[in-house]
C-alpha cells in the first residue's frame, strides 16, 4: 500500500478513535440527566481501566501481535455501532466495551516495540483531531458519527473497510521494517522512573484537548458576552481556532525546538489564565494561543509517555483524564455528591493545574525525539500535505455556513409576538439520542417568533461539545443569544429569536446555597423599531429555598425597572399556589398569561404592557422531559389597550391569522402523556371580549 494512502486511512481511523473516546461521557450523561444526579452508571467510565489486564504476564505481548491488534481494532468499533441500538442500556454496554477495547489498543500501539507503529498511531491521532474539527464544521458543530443515523452508518461502514485494509497492511509494514525500528532499549524503557509525570502530562493533555480542541465553537463560547457587543462568535471567528490547531500541528512536526523552551510553557500558562479571567476578544486571543500550545505539545508529550513503562503510565494518563472530567462536571453539579461545595466553581484550578502539569512534563523531557523524523514508511511532507488538505476542507465548510447565515426578514408593520418556553434537556432525548433535529422541527411547527430555552448548556465535553445554540440558530436562520459562558458554571439559558436582538444583559442570579442559576434580559426589535424586552430566568431548585427567594427578588427588580413591553419566560420549580409564584407576580408587577390554569409547575409565561391573545401547552413527547408553552401577545393599539377577559378553546371564533399551528393536533382536556408532541391541558386557549 502506498504511504500516502495508508496515512489517509490511518488518519480516518484516528478520527474514529477520538470519536470513540468522546462517546462514553455523553452516553453516561444521559443517565445522569434521567436521575437528576449520580445514577450509578458512572462506573462504566472505568471501562478504560481494562488496561490492567495487560499486567497479566504475556497478555501485553499477545495483544500487541497482528491478530491481537486486529481484534482490538474491530472491537473498538462497537462504540460507533452502539449509536444504532434502540435500547439505551444496550447502547451504554456496547459503548463501554468499545471504549475498553480502544484503551487496550491505545496502550498497545503507543507502546508497541516497532517505532513505526508508534509513530503512525500518534500522527493518525493528530490528523484525526483535525479531521474531527472539519467533520463538526460541516455538521453544524455536531460529530456526524453520533448525530445522524444515515451518516453514522456510512462512517461505520468506511471505518470497517478501512480497518480491514489496515489489518491487511500491518504484516507488510512489519516485514519492511525488518527489525530496524524495533526498540533497542527495552530495558531502559521499563526502568524509566519518570512515568508518573509522563502519565500525568499525557492525561492532562488529553483532557484539555477534549475540552478546547474538540470543536471550534468552544473557545468562542468561553469568551462570549451579551449584546450589543457579543464578542467572537463561532461563525466567522471560529476560523481562527481551526487555523490555530493547524499551526500547532505544524509546530509539533518540528520536534522540540520550540515547545521545549521554557518561554513556550510560560505562554501556555498565561493563555490558560487569559481564557479563564478575561472576556470578549482578549479572552478569545488567549484561547486561540492555548489551542496552538496544546496541539504543538502533543508530539513531545505522547513520545515521552511512550518511553516510560506502559502499564503504570497509561493507567495514570487515563485516570487523570477521567478524574479531571469528573471534576469539571462537579464544578457545576456540586450538589450531586456530599461535600461537593468544596469544588464549587473551581474550573480555574482544574484548567491551570492541567496546563502546569503539561509544562512540567515537557520541560523534564531529556530523550531524543523520533516521532517527527522520516523513515521508510512515513514521509512528513505527506503528513503536512494531508493536514493542509483537511484544513482546506474545514475552510470550505466555514464558507458554506457563513453564506447561509442570512436571517429571515421581519415585517415593518408587525405588532405581534409569539413566545415559546422549553427545556432542551442538554440536547439529549429521553432515549439518549441527540434531539437537535427534532427540536428544530418542533420550533418550526410552533410558529413562534421567540424561544426561551433552559437546560441548554453547550460546548461542554460531557454532552459532546455540541453547540446547541449555533445548530438551532443556523438551522432556523434565527438570531441567538447563547447566554453565559461555560466558565460561569450554569446549566445554560438560551434565547432564539426571529427578530433582531438589539441589546441583551447576562445575569448570574444569587445562588449562595445551590447550583448557579442564570438569566438573560434582551431587547428585541419586532418590526419598525418597536422594542420589546424578553427576560429569561432559571429560578432555583426546590431544595434551596434561600436561593429561590433571592432569585425571585432579583428577577422581580429586573422586570419592574423595565419601561418597555415585556415578557418573562421563567423556569420556577413551584406551582401557582406557592408564595414564590405570587411574589414574582406581585413584586415584578406582572400578569400571568392564564391565571386560571393552576395545573402548572415549572414553566411560566408572564407579561406586562402587552395584550395576551392565546396560550397553548404542548406535551413533552420524547424530545425533552418538559412540556412546551406557547404564548401569543400583541402590542397595545389605540383601540385596544386592555386584555380581553373572556376565553375560548374554539379556534373558529378567532381570526385565522392568530390561531395556533395545527401540527400538534387538537385540544385535549387532560394530560396527553409521552406519546408525542400534542396540545393538552385544555389548550389551545384564545382570549376574546
Amino acid at each position: 500500500m502506498k504511504r500516502g494512502i495508508q496515512l489517509a486511512l490511518e488518519s480516518y481511523l484516528g478520527y474514529i478513535y477520538l470519536s470513540t473516546f468522546d462517546s462514553l461521557a455523553p452516553t453516561i450523561w444521559s443517565f445522569i440527566i434521567d436521575a437528576r444526579g449520580i445514577s450509578g452508571y458512572e462506573f462504566t467510565a472505568f471501562a478504560s481501566l481494562t488496561t490492567i489486564l495487560l499486567a497479566i504476564p504475556g497478555v501485553f505481548n499477545i495483544a500487541s501481535t497482528h491478530y491481537g491488534l486486529a481484534t482490538l481494532r474491530l472491537t473498538s468499533l462497537l462504540a460507533v455501532a452502539s449509536f444504532h441500538s434502540t435500547d439505551k442500556f444496550q447502547r451504554l454496554a456496547l459503548c463501554s466495551v468499545g471504549n475498553a477495547a480502544m484503551a487496550l489498543l491505545f496502550c498497545c500501539l503507543l507502546w508497541h516495540r516497532d517505532l513505526h507503529q508508534r509513530k503512525i498511531f500518534f500522527w493518525s491521532i493528530s490528523l484525526g483531531g483535525l479531521f474531527l474539527l472539519a467533520a463538526r464544521i460541516w455538521c453544524l458543530t455536531m460529530n456526524p458519527v453520533f448525530f445522524s443515523f444515515k451518516i453514522s452508518r456510512i462512517c461505520l461502514g468506511i471505518a470497517m473497510v478501512t480497518t480491514g485494509l489496515i489489518i491487511e497492511n500491518d504484516f507488510d509494514n512489519i516485514e519492511q521494517s525488518k527489525g530496524d525500528t524495533l526498540r533497542k532499549n527495552e530495558r531502559l524503557i521499563h526502568r524509566n522512573k519518570r512515568w508518573m509525570i509522563a502519565g500525568l502530562g499525557l492525561g492532562c493533555l488529553m483532557f484539555l484537548q477534549w475540552v478546547f480542541v474538540n470543536e471550534i465553537s468552544v473557545v468562542c463560547r468561553w469568551c462570549g458576552q451579551s449584546f450589543s457587543n457579543p464578542g467572537p462568535t463561532p461563525i466567522p471567528h471560529g476560523i481562527a481556532v481551526i487555523l490555530a490547531a493547524t499551526c500547532g500541528f505544524f509546530i509539533s512536526t518540528m520536534g522540540s525546538t520550540i515547545v521545549s523552551h521554557p518561554l513556550w510553557s510560560v505562554v501556555g500558562v498565561i493563555s490558560s489564565i487569559g481564557i479563564l479571567f478575561t472576556s470578549a476578544y482578549t479572552c478569545f486571543a488567549a484561547g486561540v494561543v492555548l489551542v496552538v500550545y496544546l496541539t504543538s505539545n502533543a508530539a513531545i508529550v505522547y513520545e515521552r509517555a511512550s518511553q516510560c513503562p506502559p502499564l503504570p503510565t497509561v493507567a495514570v494518563a487515563l485516570l487523570t483524564k477521567m478524574a479531571l472530567g469528573f471534576g469539571l462536571m462537579l464544578c457545576t453539579a456540586f450538589n450531586a455528591i456530599p461535600r461537593g461545595e468544596i469544588i464549587r466553581e473551581r474550573t480555574d484550578i482544574i484548567i491551570i493545574f492541567s496546563v502546569v502539569v503539561i509544562c512540567l512534563s515537557v520541560l523534564s523531557y531529556k530523550w531524543e525525539l523520533k516521532f517527527h523524523k522520516n523513515d521508510k514508511l512515513i514521509d512528513f511532507e505527506e503528513v503536512k500535505n494531508l493536514a493542509v488538505f483537511i484544513t482546506t476542507i474545514s475552510l470550505l465548510g466555514f464558507a458554506t455556513r457563513y453564506y447561509n447565515l442570512t436571517n429571515k426578514p421581519v415585517s415593518e408593520t408587525n405588532i405581534d409576538l409569539n413566545v415559546g418556553v422549553w427545556a432542551l434537556r442538554f440536547g439529549a432525548q429521553k432515549d439518549g439520542w441527540p434531539n437537535q433535529n427534532a427540536a428544530v422541527e418542533v420550533i418550526k411547527h410552533s410558529q413562534a417568533d421567540v424561544f426561551a430555552i433552559f437546560k441548554s448548556s453547550a460546548s461542554n465535553p460531557l454532552n459532546g461539545n455540541n453547540d446547541n445554540c449555533a445548530f438551532l440558530a443556523e438551522a432556523l436562520r434565527w438570531h441567538c443569544d447563547f447566554g453565559h459562558s461555560p466558565k460561569y458554571h450554569t446549566w445554560g439559558v438560551m434565547l432564539l429569536s426571529r427578530f433582531p436582538i438589539v441589546n441583551s444583559q447576562h445575569h448570574i442570579l444569587p445562588s449562595p446555597q445551590g447550583e448557579v442559576s442564570a438569566g438573560i434580559k434582551a431587547t428585541l426589535d419586532i418590526g419598525g423599531g418597536r422594542l420589546v424586552d424578553v427576560v429569561i430566568g432559571n429560578l432555583g431548585d426546590r431544595q434551596d429555598k434561600l436561593d429561590r427567594k433571592l432569585q425571585i427578588e432579583y428577577i422581580a427588580n429586573l422586570v419592574r425597572d423595565s419601561q418597555r413591553p415585556l415578557v418573562v419566560a421563567g423556569y420556577l420549580l413551584a406551582n401557582t399556589s406557592t408564595s414564590d409564584y405570587k411574589e414574582l407576580l406581585r413584586e415584578g408587577e406582572l400578569k400571568d398569561i392564564d391565571p386560571d390554569d393552576t395545573n402548572r409547575f415549572c414553566l411560566y409565561l408572564m407579561y406586562k404592557r402587552l395584550l395576551r391573545i392565546g396560550f397553548a401547552r404542548i406535551s413533552r413527547g420524547i424530545v425533552s422531559d418538559t412540556e412546551i408553552q406557547l404564548g401569543k401577545f400583541r402590542l397595545p393599539t389605540a383601540t385596544n389597550v386592555e386584555d380581553f377577559q373572556g376565553s375560548t378553546t374554539d379556534g373558529n371564533k378567532v381570526d385565522a391569522t392568530i390561531r395556533f399551528s395545527t401540527k400538534f393536533g387538537n385540544r385535549i382536556i387532560g394530560h396527553d402523556g409521552d406519546l408525542g408532541h400534542r396540545y393538552h391541558m385544555n389548550t389551545p386557549r384564545y382570549f376574546i371580549p
